[in-house]
């Protein structure tokens, strides 16, 4: 991991490099620091030695001149060797710490570290400043530092070697082998640069900082070849401008590109603009990846160049790219904004424009996101304070009161977030409304400050209030975002293996089951099963339910014969905690029947149903609703097998006690009445089938609204009773609003999307439509196939759906086919 191209034309310095090398190759050394002025050559010098040592040990380039860029380099190495032993993603900070750990084990090997330009004396003040504690301390690797600051050699404990300026032949040498015995220079050019080194040199310069070693034979140097730039290349001569005013490291190619400067979306109008650069050593390309770099010096002397307007103007150039390029902060645009970061953090540095309020926003919520507090804090006042009377109630600036908030609460200063909290929702409750997801948000971010502060009765409140409506609105979407906001911010501040941490990992995996993202909810139930497994132990009730999460997640995959140990694990644990007739222990026995059954013992799956209703109706009396949840399982099953007279004598119990006790508009109650028709239905009871059916309908719509996933699961059922009964057209028509809608709610992704595509096929075969109806099947057999593998029952009912699609299409051929891959999947 290199950070540049070798250096073709690198000249002289060889004394340097033998020193380096005996330094590097004595075992009383592990720590060398190439010391000297900027511009003489420390970073050459070391490129040129890894170089030479390629092969023999493994090479890690990271930048020292600031915490984040070290950091950035750090988390690249983090990820480029792999280092993380699975588990949920650890944080910045602990992804930096793995690397220290790891290069100071023996699993690194031999290893050599470059801490290029490592000045600022702050990062490197002792042990615990920023970057000194990610410093490996290992006698497996090797560490060079280059830096201006002989205070930062000592502290880090480095044998200097200095790197002065180079000797008359050196300088010789390396001037003929740039530009030829022959360079074509005339006297005037030197006359004129001069003459322009001078007039700027007596100005008074209030912006641009002066370097103690930029002197007038560098500036020289640099503004003749600035003007054969202009002369060579105009464009290139553009280009270099406009960089100048960015992050002089880690320049992406991406960002000139789409700069927006003329020809630079041409590749060979770049390549030539960029070429140019590179052939005056202004710039150097990194190795492997598309990044440029600007020396120093060369920044410096490019801003001393300039006119001032020519400095407003560029400074303004640079800040409307990024302006343009920073993107809005979600996850999947990180990597793009922590590559763009430091060149967003120069433009922000020195200028005052009023474009400059949203970068200082986005750049904010990038530096909350990975944990960069007090800087976060700095940009997202300056924005607030630039934005100046701006109304309170404005949906912007309640978003940006909020972003403070949520960065004070990170920087434990409760309080004033508290505050800040309860202007925003109350801000946003009047704005848009109690039940928007920006208001959900901020009553669950105020619940937590609540919390924090000891204040949970208060908190709890508000806790209850957020859930609530997240799922009476259906939005899993939301509730899922929102608590994966809480399990990260618990994993920062408490640790991984912190019990509330545990809790946020088992709760995101109920919130990810609900939205039937299955793989990533096993993932989670798993990795809190194994830490809370590892902080309370085996037996704990906390990790046996983690182990009854985990078997739910691993039924909905139909991955029977994976769950059957661990459901009689929870079991046999809840029944040596709490007795047989527990709560706990019951739902278990239920959760063993469903394996049970997925693994068609469908004998021994009715036996512990039977156990589980004979239990709960001794513990909780026969109206429970709990009790009436497994009356309903035990008819579901009696269903499945046949039995229809006692499964639908059972559910017309379940239904007629849910309607008594909770009343008819009620979610538990309408789940009952939608199972009576479906085993009315399977019995040719069809005048009563949808009668029931409509009623159903009606009720859900009255209780959660025409587009709720509830509505449309009694709709889906209607539609299938009219497909059932050949009325395909009125079917037809609701099963494409059911598809539509959960395409629109749950994505195209979930089982459900699947299951009301497969459904629809069915009806479109029905009216005769049997190309689209193909096409339908198809779609939702890949996708459950994809999504929940060969062997879920779901992708095996769509297999059986599209052989028998095919066989009414006269595709007699390919519906063959079909019957024996079948065989052959269950045969697995």
């Amino acid at each position: 991991m290199v950070a540049f191209c070798r250096n073709d034309t690198f000249t002289g310095r060889k004394d340097i490099i033998a020193r380096l090398k005996e330094l590097l190759e004595d075992q009383n050394y592990n720590r060398v620091a190439l010391y000297g002025l900027g511009g003489a050559g420390k970073t050459q010098i070391a490129l040129e030695y890894v170089h030479q040592r390629k092969g023999l040990s493994h090479v890690f380039w990271v930048h020292g001149s600031s915490f984040l860029k070290f950091g950035e380099d750090y988390r690249r190495i983090f990820q480029t060797v792999g280092i993380s032993q699975g588990g949920p993603e650890p944080s910045e900070n602990e992804q930096l710490s793995e690397v220290k750990r790891w290069l100071e084990s023996p699993a690194s090997g031999s290893w050599i570290m470059i801490i290029d330009n490592a000045d600022n004396e702050a990062d490197f003040s002792g042990n615990k400043s920023p970057i000194s504690r990610f410093v490996p301390q290992s006698s497996n690797g090797k560490i060079v530092i280059t830096t201006r600051s002989r205070v930062v050699a000592s502290r880090q404990g480095c044998s200097v070697v200095e790197v002065g300026k180079m000797r008359t032949e050196e300088a010789r040498e390396l001037f003929f082998q740039r530009f030829g015995k022959t360079v074509g220079l005339q006297d005037h050019d030197l006359e004129a640069s001069n003459k322009r080194r001078k007039a700027l040199l007596s100005e008074q310069f209030c912006d641009i900082r002066r370097e103690v070693d930029m002197t007038e034979s560098i500036l020289s140097t640099y503004f003749i070849t600035f003007e054969r730039i202009n002369e060579k290349s105009p464009k290139g001569a553009d280009l270099l401008r406009l960089i100048a005013f960015f992050d002089r490291q880690k320049i992406p190619e991406e960002l000139l590109v789409k700069s927006g400067l003329e020809g630079m979306n041409d590749p060979i109008e770049f390549r030539k603009a960029i070429g140019a650069l590179l052939n005056f050593s202004l710039v150097t390309r990194a190795e492997g990846a598309a990044v440029y770099e600007l020396h120093r010096l060369v920044q410096h002397s490019i801003q001393v160049y300039l006119k001032q307007e020519e400095v407003r103007k560029w400074s303004r150039t640079g800040l409307s790219v990024i302006l343009r390029l920073f993107p809005p902060h979600e996850h999947n645009v990180r990597d793009i904004c922590a590559s763009y970061l430091p060149h967003a953090l120069a433009i922000l540095e020195n200028s005052d424009d009023p474009l400059v309020s949203p970068v200082h926003y986005r750049v904010a919520m990038h530096l909350q996101s990975i944990g960069h507090y007090n800087d976060a804090e700095v940009q997202i006042r300056r924005c607030i304070q630039l934005e100046g009377d701006t109304d309170e109630n404005d949906c912007g600036s309640l978003a940006r009161s909020s972003l403070l908030a949520t960065v004070l609460v990170a920087r434990g200063r409760y309080e004033e977030a508290e505050n800040i909290f309860r202007r925003v929702l109350e801000g946003r409750e009047k704005v848009l409304g109690s039940d928007h997801l920006d208001t959900l948000t901020s009553a669950h971010n105020l619940a937590l400050v609540l919390g924090q502060l000891g204040r949970h009765n208060e908190a709890e409140k508000l806790n209850r209030a957020l859930v609530w409506i997240l799922d009476a609105l259906g939005k899993y979407d939301e509730g899922e975002r929102t608590n994966k906001r809480v399990l990260d911010t618990r994993q920062r501040v408490l640790g991984p293996g912190h019990p509330d941490t545990l809790s946020s990992l088992h709760k995101h995996g109920v919130m990810l089951q609900r939205l039937g993202r299955y793989a990533e909810a096993e993932k989670y139930y798993r990795h809190a099963l194994e830490g809370r497994e590892k902080k309370l132990g085996p037996e704990h009730p906390d990790t046996l339910s983690s182990v009854d999460g985990w078997v739910m997640v691993l039924l909905e995959l139909g991955e029977y014969a994976g769950a059957e140990q661990p459901a009689q694990r929870a079991f046999e644990g809840y029944q040596k905690i709490w007795g047989p007739d527990h709560k706990s222990t019951l739902m278990a026995m239920g959760n063993l029947s469903s394996v049970l059954q997925g693994l068609g013992r469908y004998d021994e799956a009715e036996t512990v149903l039977r156990t589980v209703v004979e239990g709960r109706e001794k513990a909780l009396g026969p109206e429970s609703m709990i009790t009436l949840l497994s009356v309903n399982n035990l008819a579901l099953l009696l269903h499945h097998l046949g039995q229809f007279e006692e499964s639908e004598k059972l559910q017309r119990r379940v239904f007629e006690t849910r309607e008594k006790t909770l009343g008819l508009i009620n979610e538990a109650t309408l789940s009952s009445l939608r199972n009576l028709a479906s085993v009315l239905r399977d019995q040719g009871k069809n005048e009563e089938t949808e009668e029931v059916s409509l009623r159903a309908l009606k009720c859900c719509t009255e209780l959660y609204g025409e587009e709720h996933l509830e509505t449309l699961t009694c709709v889906e059922n209607l539609a299938l009773f009219l497909c059932y009964r050949h009325r395909y057209q009125d079917a037809e028509k609701m099963q494409r609003r059911v598809f539509e809608e959960r395409k629109k709610k749950l994505g195209l992704d979930h089982p459900n999307t699947f299951v009301s595509a497969d459904n629809l096929a069915a009806i479109l075969a029905g009216l005769g439509m049997y190309d689209e109806a193909e096409e339908m099947c198809r779609w939702a057999l890949e996708g459950s196939e994809r999504v929940l593998g060969l062997n879920h029952p779901q992708t095996l009912t769509n297999l059986k759906n599209m052989a028998s699609l095919l066989q009414r299409a006269e595709g007699a051929s390919e519906a063959e086919r079909l019957p024996r891959h079948l065989k052959v999947m269950r045969s697995r």
